[in-house]
């Protein structure tokens, strides 16, 4: 997946008042949307598998129509994502068409010492 999303990084974005293309100081690293390309693809593979997981875990439905993509993000030394709601922060009930899971993948694991650490502070993980 990697290999598939390093000629497309680019600076990371965030979602500020409306614009998806936001440039935020506090999150700075390089990423990628990655779609699927044909069926059986890695990227497909792994789009559902992770739309099953959620599936499992949330008792919803969803299928790989309407989805966001897979985003790739790579983090270098001194980078980081401060604190922040992947989707709505106010604790009001889904959407259609909102954000229901994030799940993370981590294609190569820092150490504690050098940094690399997620958390998820309102969920106390």
């Amino acid at each position: 997946m990697m290999d598939i999303a390093r000629p497309y990084l680019r600076r990371a974005t965030v979602n500020e008042g409306g614009d998806n293309h936001a440039i935020s100081s506090s999150r700075n690293a390089q990423a990628a949307n990655i779609a699927p390309y044909t069926p059986g693809d890695v990227v497909s593979a792994v789009q559902k598998r992770v739309i099953d997981f959620a599936n499992v875990h949330s008792g919803y439905n969803l299928s790989l129509t309407g989805q966001e993509p897979l985003s790739v993000v790579q983090y270098t030394k001194g980078q980081e994502y401060r604190s922040h709601c992947d989707g709505g922060c106010d604790g009001a009930p889904f959407l259609t068409g909102g954000r229901v899971a994030t799940m993370l993948m981590y294609c190569q694991i820092s150490s504690h010492e050098s940094g690399g650490g997620t958390t998820f502070g309102k969920a106390g993980i």
